[in-house]
């Protein structure tokens, strides 16, 4: 089984809209998980749930982790 992992693609008309998916080499339907990271609201950094995602996707799932504005402080 391999493992696709799509980059940065934008949801929103401004920078901070991106988000990466994850899903198997071979196409079919699958369950989709909108995985979205922790970080309390001060990091944006998606990256973190890598590993996640990918067991998620052995698990015979398909993930969608977006960023998301940071809250005001």
């Amino acid at each position: 089984m391999s493992i696709i992992h799509t980059r940065n693609i934008e949801y929103t008309f401004h920078r901070r809209g991106l988000l990466d998916v994850y899903y198997q080499e071979e196409f079919r339907r699958r369950p989709t998980i909108v995985l979205v990271h922790g970080g309390a609201w001060v990091t944006q950094d998606k990256g973190v749930a890598h590993d996640m995602a990918v067991n998620f996707v052995k698990a015979g799932y398909c993930v969608v982790c977006p960023s998301y504005s940071l809250a005001a402080l």
